[in-house]
């Protein structure tokens, strides 16, 4: 969910920045409220699904990764995610090999 959310934010935000230029220099009232209605939609999503989605995930990242550092046994996809061996002293190779 969350890498929907920024793909999306990313694309709104390009859209922004080209719908910026292009209006540029414009005399074109309707487009400029529709640039600040894009603006505004950019500013929601970024209160109130970008930020707080990614400090869920950054908090639930940190408290697995705590876990694995107190020797908590965690799944193998788990701690592959996380970067970590077992026992939260090395990282994990691409193919979980301890980075042998």
């Amino acid at each position: 969910m969350a890498t929907v959310i920024q793909a999306v934010f990313f694309g709104l935000c390009v859209l922004i920045d080209v719908s910026s230029l292009l209006t540029k220099g414009g005399d074109s009232r309707e487009q400029e409220r529709q640039l600040r209605k894009l603006i505004g939609l950019r500013d929601w999503m970024m209160a109130v699904l970008a930020f707080p989605v990614g400090a869920v995930q950054l908090q639930q990242h940190q408290k697995l990764r705590q876990l694995s550092r107190h020797g908590a046994v965690l799944p193998a996809g788990v701690s592959w995610g996380l970067g970590v061996t077992g026992d939260g002293s090395r990282p994990v190779g691409l193919l979980g090999d301890g980075g042998a």
